[in-house]
């Protein structure tokens, strides 16, 4: 039986015609067949020399681009990819200092740290696909009620390769923080931060003179990027402000590596916080709150609305007290104070959070005539025995025009008749201190130039240095400024009354304290101090603070004692003679600046004692409340009663 699976051998027969490429051929044709006469000549054409110089071309340049590529990559950009990578698995991790603490003279706290809870979200920890950052963002509104929308606010602002954490909810209690931790434990990018803030304990009394902390803006961080990372608090105002560097303290850093869920896998290197230190202020709380009181009372029976009161010990220019009303709450800026809050604030008409003691600028009246007095004396315009009429009205002819009379006018329309320097002071006489400034007919006075230099020398219009931010300078006019200002010529009519304290001439309040500090301790002014020392968290002293002299002997020591007898005048038989009841001896000038147009009134009164060894300094301003001796003395009669008896 023949094998079925044997392949028959083919017999070639030249005979047997097959179809190939349309025509007709035997198999042994076929077999050597190209599809084509064309296609046999491709075949053994050779490669065009075009085409052989192209390749030749190419090819190099391609290897030349592949080298260059990979040179940048690995040795070009090698460290800053390296880096990149060392980002995305080491963390540099932040433990934020206790800050320092501020006391009263006592050591009595003014203020304590207290833990804050923010959750924060760290963008680069998460998911890189939108589709899984969703998910994310449904947890977290599920766990702690952040929006979503807020959520993608944030990762569109900051970008997805953010590494620093941002909050997306502050200051939560901490028994919803212990919580809030357990359960996103297991979520990407999201975690609960601790950090120090402040509670401050002095209330509202001492609310301008401590400040606040608030958040730290891009302005701030950019100027100081080696101090502060994002999220930091940094002092706003007041002493936080100013004492800024010894009080925050020093970042701990803690190198890490971190998962995929950017937990902490393992510690790298670590280095440990270091506090800030602590200021010992020079005021009490006691004599800071009676002060509060006192002056807010005056304020409130006066039909005010703002006012302030300084005390300074003349000996060597430390702050007593120092009050401005109306003052706030600093609690809530330390927590993050909401916009809405800060609104009510800032665009309060009464101005609660600017201190009028050392920010503000007024028109100060009769007490700065003292300071005028000094200067006659000091130049022998005038002696303690010189005497000048007074009927009411000082006329002065214009020089050009003799038929037109200027009517300078005293406070007193019937007159204070012949008085010296002592009784000048005691009466508050305008007439006499506009002779001594800018004399009159034949009698020669100071001048223009002479009663600036002695109000310069008593501080006015120009800082006192304090240990405060944002001090103003004043005003104390001259030629060159009121062209500059008002384009108007000078005229004696503005000596006149810049000699009374009218006219442009304008200080702040610490400025007037300051200069009869002056005058009570003999001719030495003081730069003003709040802090008395800085301490370490041990209580070690760091730093004693000691009195710096601004300026001394520009008066004489004989004519102060003229002026302060002047000024003893005032309370033993003057406008202050409410102060008899102290129990100890009082020296002081009353004043009373008008404004707006002369249509209102700012009620002073700046006062010394004891008179024979003074060791406090002290000025009222009740804004707006009328005549210096109904409104200013009783205030400063209720805090010297108290300094001397009741305390």
């Amino acid at each position: 039986m023949a094998n079925p699976f044997k392949q028959p051998e083919l017999t070639k027969d030249k005979n047997l015609k097959v179809q190939r490429g349309g025509k007709e051929m035997n198999i042994f044709e076929a077999e050597t067949h190209t599809d084509g006469e064309d296609a046999q000549a491709k075949l053994e054409e050779p490669l065009s020399k075009k085409r052989v110089v192209l390749f030749s071309l190419v090819i190099p340049i391609v290897l030349v681009l592949l080298a260059g590529r990979l040179f940048q990559l690995q040795i070009l950009d090698g460290k800053y990819l390296l880096s990149l990578a060392e980002k995305n698995r080491i963390r540099t991790e932040i433990e934020r200092p206790a800050r320092g603490i501020i006391y009263d003279r006592n050591k009595e706290p003014l203020i304590k740290n207290l833990p804050s809870f923010d959750i924060v979200i760290i963008p680069s920890d998460l998911p890189k696909e939108e589709a899984e950052r969703e998910k994310i963002y449904k947890k977290i509104k599920r766990i702690s009620g952040v929006s979503i929308k807020k959520l993608r606010e944030i990762i569109n602002k900051k970008g997805i390769g953010f590494q620093d954490p941002v909050p997306i909810k502050e200051n939560i209690p901490r028994k919803e923080a212990l919580i809030m931790e357990t359960k996103f434990s297991s979520v990407a990018g999201v975690k609960v931060e601790k950090n120090p803030t402040r509670h401050y304990l002095g209330g509202e009394s001492f609310s301008h003179l401590i400040g606040y902390i608030g958040k730290i803006n891009e302005q701030e961080l950019e100027s100081n990027k080696q101090e502060y990372v994002p999220n930091d608090y940094i002092g706003k105002s007041g002493l936080e402000s100013s004492y800024e560097k010894i009080l925050k303290g020093k970042h701990g850093r803690k190198q890490v590596e971190v998962d995929s869920f950017g937990k902490v896998a393992k510690v790298i290197s670590e280095s440990s916080s270091v506090s800030g230190q602590n200021l010992i202020l020079t005021v009490k709380s006691e004599m800071q709150e009676k002060m509060t009181e006192a002056l807010r009372k005056g304020i409130n029976r006066n039909y005010s609305q703002s006012g302030v009161a300084i005390a300074l010990n003349p000996k060597d220019g430390q702050v007593l007290g120092m009050v401005s009303l109306p003052n706030f709450d600093n609690n809530p800026f330390a927590k993050g104070i909401s916009s809405e809050d800060y609104k009510n604030l800032s665009e309060n008409p009464t101005k609660p959070l600017f201190n009028r003691a050392v920010n503000g600028t007024y028109p100060i009246g009769s007490i700065v005539k003292p300071l005028t007095a000094s200067a006659g004396l000091e130049e022998n315009v005038i002696n303690e025995w010189s005497t000048t009429g007074c009927q009411g009205s000082l006329d002065v002819k214009n020089q050009y025009n003799p038929d037109i009379v200027y009517h300078f006018l005293c406070w007193l329309k019937s007159g204070h008749g012949f008085l010296n320097v002592r009784s000048a002071i005691e009466k508050s006489c305008d007439i006499f201190f506009y002779t001594v400034a800018g004399g009159f007919e034949q009698f020669k006075g100071l001048g223009l130039e002479k009663l600036r230099y002695y109000f310069d020398a008593f501080g006015l219009g120009k800082k006192t240095e304090i240990d405060l931010p944002n001090e103003a300078k004043g005003t104390v006019p001259d030629e060159n400024w009121k062209r500059e200002a008002k384009n108007e010529p000078w005229y004696i009519g503005d000596t006149y009354h810049m000699a009374i304290g009218q006219g442009d001439l304008l200080t702040t309040p610490l400025q007037i304290v300051n200069a009869t500090s002056a005058i009570a301790n003999g001719g030495t002014l003081f730069k003003p101090q709040l802090v008395y020392q800085i301490q370490d968290k041990n209580n070690k002293i760091k730093q004693d603070y000691k009195a710096k002299i601004l300026n001394k002997n520009f008066i004489s020591q004989d004519n102060l004692r003229i002026v302060r007898e002047g000024m003893r005048q005032v309370v033993t038989s003057g406008t202050a003679r409410n102060l008899g009841g102290i129990p100890v001896s009082v020296a002081g000038k009353t004043g009373t600046a008008q404004y707006a147009n002369n249509q209102r009134e700012h009620a002073w009164f700046t006062a010394f004692a004891p008179y024979e060894d003074p060791e406090i300094c002290l000025v009222v301003l009740i804004e707006g409340g009328g005549e210096g001796h109904e409104a200013a003395v009783p205030v400063a009669q209720e805090i010297l009663q108290w300094y001397f008896r009741d305390r």
